[in-house]
């Protein structure tokens, strides 16, 4: 192996190059993982019986199980705020849903929407001013070197 290619497998362990590799295949494997899971759960739905209540439960639970799944795909892809608070926000509708009779978890569960849709808001709001000062500042340095 030439000192060449070893400093070229050095820079990309330790420039992170790897580790975004690595995400991006971890993505891979849960996006292939929710596409079995779909199918599979397809396929039970068609087996159940639709006259009882729990196949009801049955559907909305694997409904949100794919979900959160598509959800920790796009957090491992893209690093934002948003997708994180969407993923939590899928974790806790889901155990909110699928609460039987535990009023205090179902109190709990909507507070902790209601907290991270406000921190949502807060985050929306924030981004948009540091876009918006972004910009002007592009805009003004355009005006002074005109």
């Amino acid at each position: 192996m030439s000192v060449k290619t070893s400093k070229k497998i050095y820079n990309y362990l330790t420039c992170g190059d790897c580790l975004k590799d690595l995400e991006k295949l971890l993505a891979f494997i849960t996006v292939a993982g929710v596409i079995v899971f779909g199918l599979i759960t397809l396929y039970q739905l068609t087996q159940i019986s639709w006259l009882e209540l729990s196949s009801y439960r049955f559907m909305l639970e694997r409904i949100l199980e794919l979900a959160i799944g598509v959800e920790l795909a796009r957090l491992l892809l893209s690093y934002n705020l948003e997708t994180v608070v969407e993923l939590l926000a899928f974790v806790v509708a889901r155990k909110v849903v699928l609460l039987e009779n535990d009023f205090v978890s179902l109190l709990l569960g909507i507070l902790a929407l209601t907290i991270l849709f406000a921190a949502k808001g807060v985050l929306t709001y924030v981004e948009g001013k540091q876009e918006t000062v972004r910009q002007s500042k592009i805009t003004n340095g355009i005006k002074n070197q005109e």
